[in-house]
């Protein structure tokens, strides 16, 4: 009698990264969501980076009189 073997397929190894690594960003977003300061200081940090950019920067980026504006065209 002859006996056969049976050979699985074979499976990139791409593709068995894929799962655990997607479970662990999983986690790591479940974490950070339960975490309301972090939430909150993601949204608040580049708002107040906007506002105290700006701020600085509003007097450099005043635009000229009009009639500086007319003498170009």
């Amino acid at each position: 009698m002859a006996t056969q073997t049976a050979t699985l397929p074979r499976v990139p190894a791409s593709a068995g990264m894929t799962l655990p690594a997607f479970t662990l960003w999983w986690r790591e977003l479940v974490r950070f969501y339960r975490q309301r300061s972090r939430v909150i200081g993601v949204i608040a940090s580049p708002l107040v980076f906007w506002v105290v950019l700006g701020s600085g920067f509003g007097t450099s980026f005043r635009s000229g009189s009009a009639a500086g504006q007319q003498h170009y065209l």
